[in-house]
């Protein structure tokens, strides 16, 4: 038995078929010569069809009119040279990676910006002030349009605290379609930007003393604050149930710029009505009073005010006489009234009797007696917290009567005495 392998059998490729597959596989080498390189690209060239021949007619033909113009070389196609390519430098994958997650997250944002604005933006009232534009405030089914130039004055004349008059500016206001959040502003904000805006007029108080201009203030309340200012020194004085100004004090109303220079504040203004003048002023004399007392009162010397009022130094004065005293006085003098209410003792009667059985020297108590009460009101004029004339009594009230003292008297001679 023939135990020998079986022939595998023969995969070599015939001679042929090996020479071309080694052709195919070994590298072309790059053209020797320009016709060499002509070849090859034709080689590669796409084959063009021949145009169908045309089908061959019996019938006659046409002459053709063709010029015996003899043939024109062509020149020879110059070959461009190829363009040198720029090195461009490869851009790390992780470059990439970053410049488009920048690029997307901007893209977001614009995208999501515009979104929100379109979202967020409503309708709204715009204000314009002497044709310019000044913002935006929400609409408020409150404010009407028609009246929203009434609305800035009610905002000035509370903030003014006195009458405003802004017929000098133009305002207008309008519907604004798809304002957003952030272009408008609160209704306060808005008309304190206008108050800043415009010139408008505010009705101020001049306050004339003696029917002379003094002082200038914004609005009434500042009035009343210069009155307590200039009254509470005074007010303060004992038992004072009235005070008021003792000249002609007068307040009128004048319609003035907001950014008046001549508007002062309440301080400014207690400052001038409070200064020391030199002024003439009348005093009534009183119990007790001299010259040289008064004088010492009203800071000035009894030579002064016998010159003034015209009489000589060592007069003699009179109650109820008239002194003419030229002092440093407050401008606006201020006077007071004080009432007080004052318990006077009554001082008992001694009611005397005389006994005959008794001696000229003896005296024998028949009742003690003891004082009585009296309350008496009073009300007392000052200027400047000085005393003007006498006091006035406004009543007078006995609530515990006096009880007399009864003695007796001897009136027996004592020689009888001594003779008895």
């Amino acid at each position: 038995m023939d135990r020998r392998k079986p022939a595998l059998p023969d995969l070599t490729p015939p001679p042929r078929k090996a020479n071309e597959i080694k052709k195919a596989l070994t590298p072309v080498p790059p053209p020797s010569n320009k016709r060499e390189e002509e070849k090859r690209e034709e080689a590669y060239l796409p084959v063009k069809k021949k145009p169908p021949e045309r089908p061959v007619s019996n019938g006659p033909r046409r002459p053709q009119n063709r010029s015996h113009r003899p043939a024109q070389k062509r020149a020879p196609v110059q070959q461009r040279r190829p363009r040198r390519q720029l090195a461009i430098p490869t851009i790390p994958p992780w470059l990439k990676r970053v410049a488009g997650i920048l690029v997307g997250v901007t893209a977001f944002s614009v995208i999501g910006f515009f979104i929100i604005s379109n979202v967020f933006a409503h309708n709204a009232i715009a204000v314009h002030v002497n044709g310019e534009l000044i913002g935006h405030i929400d609409l408020d089914r409150e404010l009407i349009l028609d009246d929203f130039r009434r609305y800035v004055i009610n905002h000035l004349e509370r903030e003014a605290g006195t009458e405003v008059d802004i017929t000098g500016n133009t305002i207008i206001a309008s519907y604004a379609r798809r304002v957003t959040t952030r272009d408008r502003e609160t209704p306060t904000a808005l008309f304190n930007r206008i108050a800043r805006e415009i010139d408008f007029m505010i009705a101020a108080q001049a306050i004339y003393v003696n029917g002379r201009f003094e002082a200038l203030v914004r609005s009434p309340g500042h009035v009343v604050q210069v009155e307590d200012q200039l009254q509470e020194s005074y007010a303060r004085l004992p038992n004072v149930v009235e005070t008021r100004f003792n000249a002609d004090w007068q307040v009128r109303t004048r319609f003035v710029d907001s950014n008046d220079p001549d508007l002062r504040n309440v301080s400014e203004v207690v400052n001038i009505l409070d200064r020391r003048v030199l002024s003439d002023y009348i005093y009534i004399v009183q119990s007790g009073d001299n010259l040289t007392r008064i004088a010492q009162r009203y800071e000035t010397t009894a030579a002064e005010i016998a010159l003034a009022s015209g009489i000589f130094v060592d007069s003699g004065l009179a109650i109820g006489q008239r002194l003419t005293l030229r002092t440093m006085q407050p401008l606006l003098p201020v006077l007071t009234i004080h009432e007080t209410v004052e318990i006077v003792r009554i001082p008992m009667e001694t009611i005397t009797e005389y006994n005959p059985n008794l001696g000229e020297l003896q005296i024998n108590e028949i009742q003690p007696g003891s004082d009585g009460m009296q309350r008496i009101a009073t009300r007392i004029t000052k200027i400047n917290g000085v005393q003007v004339g006498e006091p006035e009594i406004l009543e007078a009230e006995i609530y515990v009567e006096p009880v007399p003292r009864i003695v007796e008297e001897g009136s027996r001679p004592d020689s009888i005495i001594r003779g008895g």
